[in-house]
Protein backbone atom coordinates (compact mmCIF):
# COMPACT_ATOMS: atom_id res chain seq x y z
CA UNK A 1 0.00 0.00 0.00
CA UNK A 2 1.19 3.49 -0.79
CA UNK A 3 2.33 5.44 2.25
CA UNK A 4 1.60 8.88 0.90
CA UNK A 5 -0.22 10.27 -2.07
CA UNK A 6 1.21 13.71 -2.66
CA UNK A 7 -0.74 16.10 -4.84
CA UNK A 8 1.36 18.60 -6.75
CA UNK A 9 0.86 21.25 -9.40
CA UNK A 10 0.76 24.96 -10.02
CA UNK A 11 -0.99 27.26 -7.57
CA UNK A 12 -4.74 27.11 -8.27
CA UNK A 13 -4.36 24.01 -10.47
CA UNK A 14 -6.93 22.10 -8.42
CA UNK A 15 -4.64 20.33 -5.94
CA UNK A 16 -6.95 20.69 -2.95
CA UNK A 17 -10.02 19.65 -4.89
CA UNK A 18 -8.32 16.56 -6.33
CA UNK A 19 -6.69 15.78 -2.98
CA UNK A 20 -10.00 15.79 -1.14
CA UNK A 21 -11.56 13.55 -3.80
CA UNK A 22 -8.63 11.12 -3.61
CA UNK A 23 -8.69 11.04 0.20
CA UNK A 24 -12.42 10.33 0.18
CA UNK A 25 -12.17 7.68 -2.55
CA UNK A 26 -9.29 5.87 -0.82
CA UNK A 27 -10.41 6.34 2.79
CA UNK A 28 -7.22 8.20 3.64
CA UNK A 29 -6.59 11.12 5.92
CA UNK A 30 -6.26 14.45 4.14
CA UNK A 31 -3.75 17.16 5.04
CA UNK A 32 -3.57 20.46 3.16
CA UNK A 33 -0.67 22.73 4.08
CA UNK A 34 -2.71 25.85 3.28
CA UNK A 35 -5.23 24.88 5.98
CA UNK A 36 -2.39 24.77 8.50
CA UNK A 37 -0.88 28.04 7.29
CA UNK A 38 -4.21 29.85 7.48
CA UNK A 39 -4.67 28.66 11.07
CA UNK A 40 -1.40 30.43 11.93
CA UNK A 41 -2.40 33.84 10.54
CA UNK A 42 -3.26 36.10 13.49
CA UNK A 43 -4.43 39.02 11.35
CA UNK A 44 -5.18 39.92 7.73
CA UNK A 45 -2.23 42.24 7.14
CA UNK A 46 0.70 39.81 7.06
CA UNK A 47 3.93 41.21 5.65
CA UNK A 48 5.98 39.02 3.28
CA UNK A 49 8.66 38.21 5.89
CA UNK A 50 6.08 37.14 8.46
CA UNK A 51 4.22 35.11 5.83
CA UNK A 52 7.46 33.32 4.92
CA UNK A 53 8.18 32.55 8.59
CA UNK A 54 4.64 31.26 9.12
CA UNK A 55 4.88 29.17 5.95
CA UNK A 56 8.02 27.43 7.24
CA UNK A 57 6.26 26.84 10.57
CA UNK A 58 3.29 25.37 8.70
CA UNK A 59 5.70 23.09 6.79
CA UNK A 60 7.02 21.72 10.09
CA UNK A 61 3.51 21.06 11.41
CA UNK A 62 2.43 19.55 8.07
CA UNK A 63 5.40 17.15 7.97
CA UNK A 64 4.98 16.20 11.64
CA UNK A 65 1.29 15.38 11.11
CA UNK A 66 2.02 13.38 7.97
CA UNK A 67 4.80 11.37 9.58
CA UNK A 68 2.60 10.60 12.59
CA UNK A 69 -0.01 9.11 10.25
CA UNK A 70 2.36 7.19 7.99
CA UNK A 71 -0.19 7.21 5.15
CA UNK A 72 -2.33 10.10 3.92
CA UNK A 73 -3.20 12.31 0.97
CA UNK A 74 -0.95 15.36 1.21
CA UNK A 75 -1.59 18.62 -0.62
CA UNK A 76 0.92 21.42 -0.80
CA UNK A 77 2.84 23.59 -3.14
CA UNK A 78 5.93 21.38 -3.05
CA UNK A 79 9.44 22.76 -3.35
CA UNK A 80 10.85 22.48 -6.84
CA UNK A 81 14.65 22.37 -6.47
CA UNK A 82 15.15 23.57 -10.05
CA UNK A 83 13.03 26.66 -9.35
CA UNK A 84 13.70 27.62 -5.71
CA UNK A 85 15.53 26.33 -2.67
CA UNK A 86 13.27 28.18 -0.25
CA UNK A 87 9.73 28.33 -1.68
CA UNK A 88 7.37 25.42 -1.18
CA UNK A 89 7.15 22.52 1.23
CA UNK A 90 10.42 20.56 1.44
CA UNK A 91 10.36 17.06 -0.03
CA UNK A 92 13.56 15.49 1.32
CA UNK A 93 11.71 13.79 4.19
CA UNK A 94 9.57 11.86 1.70
CA UNK A 95 12.65 9.84 0.68
CA UNK A 96 12.40 8.09 4.08
CA UNK A 97 8.83 6.95 3.35
CA UNK A 98 8.06 3.45 2.16
CA UNK A 99 5.96 4.30 -0.88
CA UNK A 100 4.91 7.57 -2.44
CA UNK A 101 2.69 8.28 -5.41
CA UNK A 102 2.62 11.78 -6.86
CA UNK A 103 -0.61 12.98 -8.45
CA UNK A 104 0.43 15.94 -10.57
CA UNK A 105 -2.36 18.40 -11.48
CA UNK A 106 -1.87 19.97 -14.89
CA UNK A 107 -3.79 22.72 -16.62
CA UNK A 108 -2.85 25.72 -18.75
CA UNK A 109 -1.01 28.53 -16.98
CA UNK A 110 -3.73 30.98 -18.04
CA UNK A 111 -6.40 28.83 -16.34
CA UNK A 112 -4.37 28.69 -13.12
CA UNK A 113 -3.84 32.44 -13.16
CA UNK A 114 -7.55 33.09 -13.72
CA UNK A 115 -8.39 30.80 -10.80
CA UNK A 116 -5.63 32.28 -8.65
CA UNK A 117 -6.78 35.86 -9.14
CA UNK A 118 -10.46 35.11 -8.48
CA UNK A 119 -10.29 32.61 -5.61
CA UNK A 120 -11.10 33.62 -2.07
CA UNK A 121 -8.22 32.94 0.31
CA UNK A 122 -7.05 34.50 3.54
CA UNK A 123 -5.46 37.90 2.79
CA UNK A 124 -2.37 36.77 4.71
CA UNK A 125 -1.30 34.76 1.68
CA UNK A 126 -0.55 38.04 -0.08
CA UNK A 127 -2.04 36.91 -3.40
CA UNK A 128 -3.26 40.47 -4.01
CA UNK A 129 0.34 41.75 -3.99
CA UNK A 130 1.37 39.94 -7.18
CA UNK A 131 0.72 41.50 -10.60
CA UNK A 132 -0.62 39.30 -13.40
CA UNK A 133 2.60 39.66 -15.45
CA UNK A 134 4.61 38.39 -12.49
CA UNK A 135 2.19 35.49 -12.01
CA UNK A 136 2.63 34.57 -15.68
CA UNK A 137 6.41 34.58 -15.30
CA UNK A 138 6.38 32.52 -12.09
CA UNK A 139 3.70 30.05 -13.20
CA UNK A 140 5.38 29.48 -16.57
CA UNK A 141 8.69 28.64 -14.85
CA UNK A 142 6.91 26.29 -12.44
CA UNK A 143 4.98 24.59 -15.26
CA UNK A 144 8.24 23.98 -17.12
CA UNK A 145 9.70 22.34 -14.01
CA UNK A 146 6.97 19.67 -14.12
CA UNK A 147 6.19 17.21 -11.34
CA UNK A 148 8.24 17.03 -8.17
CA UNK A 149 9.44 13.59 -9.27
CA UNK A 150 8.96 11.62 -6.08
CA UNK A 151 7.74 8.08 -6.51
CA UNK A 152 5.45 7.01 -9.31
CA UNK A 153 3.76 9.99 -10.99
CA UNK A 154 0.20 10.11 -12.27
CA UNK A 155 -0.72 13.21 -14.26
CA UNK A 156 -4.28 14.53 -14.06
CA UNK A 157 -5.76 17.17 -16.35
CA UNK A 158 -7.46 19.64 -14.02
CA UNK A 159 -8.40 22.23 -16.61
CA UNK A 160 -12.04 21.13 -16.20
CA UNK A 161 -13.94 19.74 -13.21
CA UNK A 162 -13.14 16.10 -12.51
CA UNK A 163 -15.98 13.72 -13.36
CA UNK A 164 -16.97 10.53 -11.57
CA UNK A 165 -15.44 8.24 -14.22
CA UNK A 166 -12.17 10.21 -14.17
CA UNK A 167 -11.98 9.85 -10.39
CA UNK A 168 -12.69 6.12 -10.56
CA UNK A 169 -9.92 5.77 -13.15
CA UNK A 170 -7.54 7.81 -11.01
CA UNK A 171 -8.30 5.82 -7.84
CA UNK A 172 -7.68 2.57 -9.77
CA UNK A 173 -4.25 3.87 -10.88
CA UNK A 174 -3.20 4.67 -7.31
Amino acid sequence: MTGFIIVSGLPASGKSTIGRLIAHATGRSFIDKDDILESLFQHDDVDPDERSRLSRQADEIFIERAESLGAATLVSFWRQPTVSDTSGTPTEWLARCAAVVEVHCVCPVSVCIDRFTTRARHPGHGDHRVARAELERRFTALAEAGPVGIGRTITVDTSRPTSGPQLIDLAARL
